[in-house]
Order: structure tokens, then C-alpha cells, then sequence
């Protein structure tokens, strides 16, 4: 509690400076990569307040990344001018937050692909790889899949 009080007097941003709040989370983010296997060379992260906050962040995140990508800064140019639709890949098992996420990004409702699952409720891979090769047929931009575990 006392922890949580400081850190809301103290109000630090972890997106940059030099204070002890930065390597702080960085270590916490660091130890949870290392748990899970996941590479720490060249790889970054941040704590988010929840889950509905990291959806956003993630979406807004692989947006901006495909954008990049594509050749344009969503950053400046944002989504006014013709390009090629957004696509979002989701389960039926998928969080209500990756609706609204989409929503407050800007992507609309209509950008997610709702892929079916299995008997296990998990994601079916080949479901998901024929609604890519579809969208990209028809002219749509993949730009993520948001996977559920815990179901």
C-alpha cells in the first residue's frame, strides 16, 4: 500500500528519464520475459494498469507498425486518407477490449475477423490462415492477431 501511495504521489513516467522507476519496471518486464522464454536481446516492454490498457496499447502498437511498414506514419498522417483496410484477427473467445480498442483506435468494429476455434477453445490456425490469404486477396491489411489464453 505504501508502495502504491508513493508511486501515485510521485506520479513517475516510465517512458523516459533516468529515475529508479524506469529500471524498476524494465527489470520486472525483463524477469517476465526470461520466465516465459521469450528473447530479451533487442526486446523491450512496459507494465500496463490492465488488461483492457495493454489491448490498446498492443492494437495501437502493430497499427502503427504495419503503417510503418506499408510506407506511411499513422503518427502524422493518421487514418484520413485511402489505404488499404486494416485487419484484426480475433477468436470467439476473444476479450470485449479488443472491440474497444479497435474502436477507440480508429480500425471500427468491422475490422476484426472473428476466427473460429476447436473443441478446446483455442484459436484454429487453419481458419486463421485462410481468412489472411482471403483479406489479402481482396486487397486488406493484416496487421494483428490478438490470441486468448485462459479460456
Amino acid at each position: 500500500m505504501l508502495a502504491d501511495f508513493l508511486a501515485a504521489a510521485l506520479n513517475p513516467s516510465c517512458a523516459g528519464g533516468d529515475h529508479a522507476a524506469i529500471y524498476v519496471e524494465r527489470a520486472a518486464v525483463r524477469w517476465l520475459m526470461e520466465l516465459i522464454g521469450f528473447p530479451t536481446e533487442g526486446s523491450m516492454g512496459l507494465l500496463a494498469s490492465g488488461g483492457s490498457t495493454a489491448t490498446l496499447i498492443a492494437l495501437a502498437a502493430a497499427r502503427h507498425r504495419a503503417a510503418i511498414e506499408d510506407g506511411w506514419n499513422v503518427r502524422r498522417d493518421g487514418l484520413q486518407r485511402a489505404r488499404s483496410p486494416f485487419v484484426l484477427y480475433a477468436s470467439q473467445e476473444g476479450h470485449s477490449c479488443i472491440q474497444k480498442a479497435a474502436e477507440l483506435l480508429g480500425l471500427g468494429t468491422d475490422a476484426i475477423q472473428s476466427i473460429a476455434t476447436d473443441e478446446n477453445y483455442r484459436m484454429d490456425v487453419g481458419a486463421l490462415r485462410a481468412a489472411i490469404a482471403a483479406d489479402r486477396a481482396v486487397g486488406k491489411r493484416p496487421f494483428c492477431v490478438a490470441a486468448s489464453a485462459g479460456t
